[in-house]
């Protein structure tokens, strides 16, 4: 076999086990960050405290309203309005399930496209995921008096709606989450 033949039969044959390598890995790869997030959902537990942050989960007439509103998010949502002094300060929603990154992309374009009635424009920006880690926006209302925050993880994906001193506070927010979603 002369030499050039020997170059081009080792050449194809490099190129044969890198399609092969590739194929594998496009198959491992996913397969492999699903199980990482089915492990983190596993890992994950959520809890809404009657107190956090110096706020109280509220049980009146409206907030229970609120709360029934948001339980018809999608997945087996956990929810807490809570306040101070019966003021409305904030409502969470937090639901767990295994989200593998293009889950989480598509939970957040999906909170982007929503439209809120009366509430104007929102402007939505990325906001740090804290030690949770996942993906966090937040946006402001320009004709009403509130800001929303929506996260996900590979365990749990939620809101945090912000009212009253509290409105346009990422900060508050990650604290919120912080404080009831929690993982092993």
């Amino acid at each position: 076999m002369s030499t050039g033949l020997k170059v081009l039969v080792i050449v194809g044959a490099a190129l044969g086990v890198l399609v092969i390598v590739g194929i594998l890995a496009a198959v491992a790869i996913p397969v492999f960050l699903n199980q990482r997030a089915k492990a983190q959902a596993a890992a994950t537990t959520i809890s809404l405290p009657a107190q956090m942050l110096g706020l109280t989960q509220l049980h009146d007439a409206r907030s229970l309203e609120m709360e029934q509103q948001l339980r018809q998010q999608p997945g087996q949502p956990h929810v807490g309005v809570y306040g101070m002094q019966g003021s409305l300060r904030a409502a969470v929603t937090i639901s767990k399930r295994a989200m593998s990154p293009a889950d989480r992309r598509s939970f957040l374009a999906g909170a982007e496209s929503e439209d809120v009635p009366n509430a104007g424009s929102l402007s939505w920006s990325d906001v740090g995921p804290g030690r949770l880690g996942g993906v966090m926006q937040c946006a402001t209302a320009t004709k009403l008096p509130f800001s929303i925050c929506v996260f996900a993880d590979a365990g749990a994906f939620g809101t945090i709606t912000l009212f009253g001193p509290y409105t346009g506070r990422a900060d508050v927010a990650l604290a919120l989450r912080e404080s009831i979603e929690h993982r092993s």
